[in-house]
């Protein structure tokens, strides 16, 4: 919120003498050409330009005497940076990044529809600070709070399943690692965005509740199909083989809308469907997201920076243009 305040707002009461000043030069003026009328008649017109340059050479000298008495009141202008900060919302990006992720039942797979709508979604995170939690059988902080969305975005782009050492999908640990991470933020709204296809989403709802009476919200974005598909996982010849399980049979993977619903609903959030609606991010940043940041903002200390030197050139600006200005041979 921008404000601009006067360091010495009483001098500010010199204009009233330019003011008065200004209407008595006005009015002697008016009333010399009245008398000069009456007295020489149509030779009183050879006097107009003479009149109109040295009127206008006054007006140059009390337009500058203005501006000197605005630079002695001493304006600042400046930003209400705690208000700023309040206003902000602090978003922790929960990401799955498990085997799971890469079932081809999204385009390119779940994990690429998944970054392809947070890179969309964080090109709107304007005055929003903004952490990335990977999460597969243990979860990464891999990006703390940060306003550098496009370093973010390079993270973002480089998540894969081999990012995460360890195997499996642990999101309750995601849960735990976002809440700790807004903690340490500046302010006390926030919100955590969990990204994944629901596998064992429902394990995390004791945690999910948790964060919700500390004053945060949970958010889920579901990502895949509801028909069981394989999942494919890369070999290092570029030959891609299929999960398997120890028994030797395929594992089949599908996306779990309920356990996404039950976990936003234990966070007090909302759970969008990706496959649905690719922008849901999006809307759910502007809906939801950075109108909770909005509502509990305040006022707070503000700072402001001295700007007399702005007023004090326009001053010398005006006063130089009077002092130099040219003159006609008729004045």
């Amino acid at each position: 919120m921008s404000a601009t305040l006067f360091a010495a707002p009483a001098e500010l009461l010199w204009l009233l003498a330019v003011v008065v000043l200004a209407m008595w030069v006005i009015r002697a003026r008016w009333a010399r050409g009245r008398a000069a009328k009456l007295q020489l008649g149509e030779r009183a017109s050879a006097l107009v330009t003479g009149a109109g340059e040295r009127a206008s050479g006054v007006a140059l000298r009390l337009a500058g005497a203005a501006l000197l008495v605005v630079a002695l009141a001493e304006p600042r202008l400046g930003l209400d940076e705690d208000l700023a900060a309040d206003a902000r919302a602090d978003l922790v990006i929960c990401l799955d990044v498990s085997r799971s992720m890469l079932a081809a039942d999204a385009t390119p797979d779940r994990l690429g529809a998944a970054r392809a709508a947070l890179e969309a979604m964080l090109s709107a995170c304007e005055h929003t600070a903004v952490a990335l939690v990977l999460s597969a059988g243990e979860a990464r902080l891999r990006a703390p709070l940060t306003h550098d969305l496009t370093a973010l975005a390079g993270l973002l782009a480089e998540a894969d399943p081999w990012t995460v050492p360890t195997g499996g999908t642990h999101p309750s640990a995601a849960l735990e690692l976002a809440l700790a991470t807004l903690g340490a933020g500046r302010g006390t709204h926030g919100a955590i965005l969990f990204v994944g296809d629901g596998e064992r989403a429902e394990s995390a709802s004791a945690t999910a509740a948790a964060v919700q009476a500390r004053g945060f919200r949970v958010h889920t974005a579901v990502v895949g199909g509801t028909r069981a598909v394989k999942i494919p996982v890369p070999g290092v010849d570029g030959v891609s083989t299929f999960a398997r399980t120890a028994a030797g049979n395929d594992v089949l993977s599908r996306a779990d809308r309920n356990a996404m619903q039950g976990l936003a609903e234990a966070g007090g959030g909302l759970c969008v469907d990706l496959a649905a609606e690719p922008q849901a991010l999006r809307r759910l940043l502007r809906e939801e997201i950075a109108p909770l940041a909005r509502a509990g903002a305040r006022p707070g200390r503000v700072e402001h920076t001295a700007r007399a030197a702005w007023p004090l050139l326009g001053a010398l600006l005006l006063l130089g243009a009077a002092l130099f200005r040219p003159r006609s041979a008729a004045a």
